[in-house]
């Protein structure tokens, strides 16, 4: 009898753990609490790519953006992420303000449940007073409020994403000083991005082509900027790699070629909570200790940076005026072998 009860568990048992067969009822078949594996559909990514050149109304046109973003949204078309479209091709190009705002919208709703969102934006792009601003080509600037009439606030981007489990922001803006250089009497103060906070969100990457404060480099016409540049060769190089620590060789690869120009130019970052665990490819993605140790050097040259750009404000309010573009490049330069001085003493 004891034998026949211990069939009986063993049985019961082995039917228990049998998949679920569906039934039939009234209405159809009664679907799987939990779908199998093979049917689980994979991850959806899915980016914003936008390149403004042709500004108008007020904001000096800009050379490559377009050109960057087109490069970035045919990457990222190669490796699976579905893009938004604004036109026939993967992208969107010199956008006004109401097609800015209706691409925004399409991608915020294209983002509930992708795993990854991606923001790409190549473009005039500055802290207007109303906070860090991205800008449509019909934006203007208002010099009595140093404010831009009719911008794109990065918080309505950064809130577009929030549908995703993850996200990732790229700004290639701070080409220059639109305030500064329409309105004369703002060219003492620093109009480019102020920090960007990231508040409670969790699984968030902001990646910026300078540090907050800081100017970029448009490049020469007909080719990509530095950070372009850099950011689409690392990225090429290393699809498998974690975006975190591609964009650490990103920063250090933009930082030498903004040096070869007698520039100074550091890549910036925050994250949110822990940075995606995404990569290009967006499967099998590794980390790499090399690019992770990069941070490191990286934050150096940050500090270094804001120390040259902290100490250029000083002498610039005891001199009672601004130095020339000719005289600043001189003086950073000066300065820049200083800090080499004292770190290899």
């Amino acid at each position: 009898m004891r034998r026949m009860f211990q069939m009986f568990v063993t049985c019961a048992a082995l039917m228990c753990a049998q998949p679920a067969v569906p039934q039939e009822t009234k209405r159809g078949i009664v679907p799987l609490t939990v779908a199998p594996k093979a049917l689980i559909a994979p991850s959806r990514r899915v980016a914003l790519v936008i390149g403004q050149n042709a500004y108008h109304a007020g904001l000096k046109p800009l050379a490559n953006p377009s050109r960057d973003a087109r490069a970035v949204a045919d990457m990222l078309t190669r490796h699976g992420v579905e893009v938004i479209r604004c036109g026939d091709a993967p992208g969107c190009f010199d956008l006004t303000y109401d097609r800015f705002n209706a691409a925004i919208a399409t991608f915020e709703q294209r983002a509930v449940g992708a795993s990854l969102a991606i923001v790409f934006f190549a473009g005039h792009g500055l802290d207007g007073g109303q906070g860090n601003i991205l800008t449509p080509t019909d934006a203007r600037v208002d010099c009595a409020s140093a404010s831009i009439a009719g911008g794109v606030s990065v918080e309505r981007v950064l809130a577009a994403t929030r549908g995703a489990r993850s996200a990732l922001i790229v700004l290639d803006s701070c080409r220059d000083d639109p305030i500064g250089i329409l309105c004369p009497g703002l060219r003492e103060k620093a109009h480019s991005f102020a920090r960007i906070e990231p508040g409670a969100r969790q699984s968030l990457l902001v990646v910026t082509s300078t540090q907050f404060g800081a100017q970029a480099l448009d490049g020469a016409p007909g080719a990509h900027s530095p950070f372009a540049t850099a950011f689409l060769k690392a990225l090429d190089a290393n699809p498998s790699i974690y975006f975190e620590q591609v964009l650490n060789v990103v920063a250090r690869d933009t930082h030498t070629a903004a040096e070869l120009l007698s520039f100074r130019q550091i890549p910036g970052k925050v994250v949110g909570g822990a940075a995606p665990e995404d990569c290009l490819a967006g499967k099998s993605c590794v980390g790499d200790e090399r690019m992770a140790a990069l941070a490191i050097e990286n934050e150096r040259l940050a500090a270094d940076a804001a120390g040259v750009r902290n100490l250029l404000a000083d002498e610039e309010r005891t001199r009672g005026k601004p130095y020339s573009a000719e005289e600043r490049a001189k003086r950073v330069a000066e300065l820049e072998a200083t800090l080499k001085s004292i770190a290899s003493s």
